[in-house]
């Protein structure tokens, strides 16, 4: 369902490009793009009639990425324009040992849990508001990624999922440069365990630097 709303937000963007104002600009170009990916996570295992078993941790990872983007400048204020970008980022792995001998547990559960996930394969469609023609301006987007997990667990596995959010950011350009700081807030997403004993709950951030050039 997210893939489908991005790709109607892209065919929309599409649209602006090909009905665009005769005054107006195509523009490609590429990014460079380096920050942090801030990931905290809980696990909830239920085991028997002892409730859930709650597990939290956190994770903070440097990144550095490169994208493509394509944009229409459509006068002095307004630039739209959609980028992909293939980040290929571990957004933190860990590992722990369970045992029945837990207070909080009655099932056979023991074992070692390790688990990681990576963010691939990030689409968004943004817009520029330019502050007159000062060269600077404020951005705000919609954007996807898509999240792999991988895991070794007793009892059953999580699958993968895609995340959704909305970036904010301040850019200043030149003719063919830009430079921009953006912050990246995508929503909780929830995995469940092929069991169903379990679930994982996470929330992703990034802050980063970017520095393009348009063609």
């Amino acid at each position: 369902m997210k893939k489908y709303v991005l790709s109607l937000l892209s065919m929309f963007a599409l649209t602006l490009f090909v009905a665009s104002p005769s005054n107006s600009e195509m523009r490609f170009g590429i990014m460079g793009s380096f920050g942090d990916i801030e990931t905290s996570g809980t696990e909830n295992e239920e085991s028997g009639d002892k409730g859930s078993d709650a597990n939290s941790t956190s994770f903070e990872e440097f990144f550095v990425a490169a994208s493509v983007f394509a944009e229409m400048d459509l006068g002095d204020f307004l630039v739209i324009g959609v980028d992909y970008m293939p980040i290929g980022k571990e957004l933190g792995s860990g590992q722990r040992t369970d045992a029945t001998t837990d207070s909080n547990e009655s099932t056979d559960d023991t074992g070692t849990y390790s688990a990681s996930a990576e963010a691939d394969d990030m689409m968004s469609i943004y817009a520029h508001v330019n502050v007159g023609s000062s060269g600077y301006y404020g951005l705000v987007g919609y954007q996807e990624v898509d999240v792999s997990t991988s895991e070794t667990l007793p009892n059953s596995t999580y699958g993968d999922a895609s995340l959704d959010g909305m970036k904010y950011g301040l850019g200043y350009k030149t003719d063919n440069f830009r430079f921009e700081l953006v912050h990246s807030d995508f929503d909780d997403v929830t995995l469940n365990s092929t069991s169903g004993s379990s679930t994982v709950t996470a929330d992703v951030d990034a802050t980063y630097l970017s520095i393009g050039y348009n063609f």
